[in-house]
């Protein structure tokens, strides 16, 4: 799944000194310096490459231990992102937030703070919001709650009731909040149902009860 990026208007490379990354020459990089980070466990170099579909980023490399924990870290950032926020962000999720530092770090700290303002986060939040707006809406939508067996009994009566070919003209529903009934040709069909009353009745095609 595609995650789509907000456009980019903080440098990550002007960030990264004000975190405490000192420059790092002489290394494999497409863009010199690369900056480095080597405190509380953290050793990172984060170098200029260029990715896999040839547009450069940024590679956080290195390693995180402390005596409990020994990970390699490999994570690609982008040059450019939202926020000196979303930077930090991007580094501690690069470390792990579940790493302990032996010491302070205070960048790694407030990343494990803002890691909503990642851009795959924001974008599960915003699917989190839709979902949570769809099921608002539909539980607004007129229904009623029916035992599978009851209703299975009313539309079986009902087809019985139209018979074969169906005859044109319609049948409606309505729920008063206690009985779910259908009229068809005349007749009245119920089923013990619960629920909210509904403000309308509803039509359809005796047709479509077959």
């Amino acid at each position: 799944m595609e995650v789509p990026f907000p456009a980019p208007f903080v440098s990550a490379r002007e960030v990264l000194p004000m975190l405490g990354f000192t420059p790092v020459w002489g290394t494999a990089t497409d863009l010199e310096p690369a900056y480095g980070f080597r405190s509380g466990g953290i050793d990172i170099t984060v170098a200029q490459v260029t990715g896999r579909y040839f547009q450069s980023e940024f590679l956080i490399c290195g390693s995180a231990f402390n005596s409990r924990q020994a990970k390699f870290v490999e994570q690609s950032m982008p040059l450019y992102l939202e926020s000196r926020e979303q930077t930090i962000a991007w580094l501690t999720f690069a470390v792990g937030v579940g790493f302990q530092p032996t010491g302070a770090v205070e960048w790694f700290q407030d990343g494990c703070k803002l890691q909503h303002l990642l851009p795959w986060e924001q974008h599960r939040a915003a699917r989190r919001a839709e979902l949570e707006e769809y099921a608002r809406l539909r539980s607004l939508r007129p229904h009623c709650h029916v035992d599978r067996t009851d209703l299975r009994s009313m539309l079986s009566a009902a087809v019985q009731v139209v018979g074969w070919p169906p005859a044109p003209g319609e049948f409606t529903l309505t729920f008063d909040g206690e009985l779910l009934k259908l009229r068809a040709r005349g007749k009245v069909l119920a089923a013990q149902a619960h629920g909210s009353p509904w403000p309308n009745n509803y039509a359809g095609e005796l047709r479509d009860l077959q």
